[in-house]
């Protein structure tokens, strides 16, 4: 048999917890359920971030991202820069591509530098900040016009024809696929009518921290900033990132009239929660597309593909919307591994995987050598039963200030989440900032540094924390 193939799907701020085999019976995502279902699913995975540039960092370099681009946070430009400042060390898809892969990417990338320093044969992708409709794309390095087309079917025609390239040479293909949704904005004019309207607010579930003092969690600023597109530009007081004039994007205009009116005050947040789902669903739909065209090509038995999101998103629970915290809705996301050659289904709830594991897991997978500079481990082991775990069962996560006003880093275990903070310099070690145990507290409601209990393993956690902080390299030091 040939080389297999390996596709990557990535989609934008979709927590486990609102996907049908993670749990919530509300949720139609069928496609992602038969790729768990057929394949190794993580019932515990985890970003090492929990934003976006430095989780897809993680993705594709299997180190972190401080040690890629030297930041916690988002750092891009529109566009790209020409000099690969960042990822010193040899990535994913140039290890493909010097096995004889073709390599793409479609979708989403909001990195620096471009697509084609980091080994990288074909790309299209959109410019940094979101929005679904009158997008525009730089493919190949060329600047498209806005595509009124809704942009991730869009994206999907780009993959189609990327694949149906593949079907008449004898190369095997890498495809990084990056689905933009269900990051803002998914309002109704950001997505198809048909995910709009498809759930009832009253039928979503809320979490049972996203009520603050017995009151559902209330942002109206924060709506639209979920709603509507562009409308965090036009209040900011600074720009986002520096930007070319060519992207078009708003000045700072402040509050329309018609904000008001695609989200008015009585919105709710099960009225955002329906519109999450309805664009997970819209991501579900995307997977399934993209599974039938590998099929009709005679691709599928010799594919393998993960399916990830960057992180997740707080959406109301304790109060907080968007990401950039150790609270288990920014940082648990669905990760799943399909091989048809030769992975048995199994789930594993026990094993914590990061996204840093993906890059060295894909290359075990494919008996190619992981390199020295890799701080993800393989999780092949992991595959053989619902129990297996690797010896050091836990994750590092480092977040930045964006939500709680200072930068964390922490670690989750099979059982707890332990986090400090940073000093304002964001790279200092400071004090303790919360201690959960996950058993008895899944909502992390109860912070034990608060209690002084299980005060050994705070300890035992505290250590352990410094110990990594410190042995992870960042860029340019």
């Amino acid at each position: 048999m040939s080389q297999p193939n390996v596709v990557i799907v990535l989609v934008d701020e979709l927590r486990s917890f609102e996907v049908g085999c993670y749990g919530n019976d509300v949720i139609r995502t069928p496609h992602m359920d038969a790729l768990a279902a057929e394949g190794a699913m993580f019932g515990n995975a985890v970003t090492n971030n929990p934003v976006c540039s430095p989780a897809r960092a993680c993705v594709l370099s299997g180190q972190y991202g401080r040690t890629t681009t030297g930041s916690l946070t988002n750092d891009c430009m529109d566009p790209c820069s020409d000099e690969r400042k960042h990822f010193p060390d040899v990535t994913l898809p140039e290890i493909f591509k010097s096995r004889g892969y073709r390599t793409a990417i479609i979708g989403k990338w909001h990195l620096d530098p471009p697509p084609d320093t980091m080994g990288f044969d074909e790309s299209c992708f959109p410019l940094n900040i979101h929005r679904h409709y009158g997008q525009t794309y730089i493919d190949n390095g060329q600047w498209t016009d806005p595509i009124e087309k809704f942009g991730p079917d869009y994206e999907l025609d780009k993959v189609n024809a990327f694949l149906d390239a593949r079907v008449e040479d004898d190369e095997p293909f890498f495809l990084y696929y990056n689905i933009s949704p269900p990051h803002e904005p998914i309002g109704p004019l950001e997505l198809p009518e048909r995910y709009v309207t498809m759930y009832d607010p009253e039928d979503v579930i809320i979490r049972d921290n996203a009520y603050v003092d017995g009151v559902l969690a209330y942002d109206w600023d924060w709506f639209k900033m979920y709603l509507i597109w562009g409308y965090w530009w036009r209040i900011a007081k600074t720009g986002l990132w520096d930007a070319d004039p060519r992207c078009g994007y708003p000045g700072q205009v402040g509050n329309l009239s018609s904000d008001d009116e695609l989200c008015p005050e009585d919105y709710t947040l099960k009225d955002l929660t329906a519109a999450y789902y309805g664009a997970t669903t819209c991501c579900d739909d995307l997977l399934g597309r993209l599974r039938q065209m590998l099929a009709d090509k005679g691709f599928d038995e010799n594919t393998i593909i993960v399916f990830a999101s960057d992180h997740g998103d707080n959406l109301g629970s304790h109060g907080l919307f968007n990401k950039d915290c150790l609270y288990e809705e920014a940082i648990r996301i669905p990760l799943m591994f399909h091989d048809p050659r030769r992975i048995a289904p199994v789930r594993n709830d026990k094993q914590i995987a990061g996204l840093i594991d993906i890059a060295p897991t894909l290359l075990d997978m494919l008996e190619i050598d992981v390199p020295d500079h890799i701080a993800g481990r393989s999780l092949v082991p992991t595959f053989e039963s619902s129990d297996a775990t690797l010896e050091d069962n836990a994750s590092f996560i480092e977040c930045n200030a964006g939500i709680l006003g200072r930068a964390t880093v922490g670690v989750r275990t099979e059982t707890h989440t332990y986090g400090r903070w940073l000093e304002e310099d964001g790279k200092t070690l400071g004090e303790a900032w919360g201690f959960f145990d996950l058993r008895t507290d899944p909502y992390q409601q109860r912070n034990l540094l608060e209690t002084g209990e299980q005060s050994e393993l705070a300890a035992e956690l505290h250590t352990r924390v410094a110990e990594q902080h410190h042995a992870i390299a960042w860029l340019g030091d």
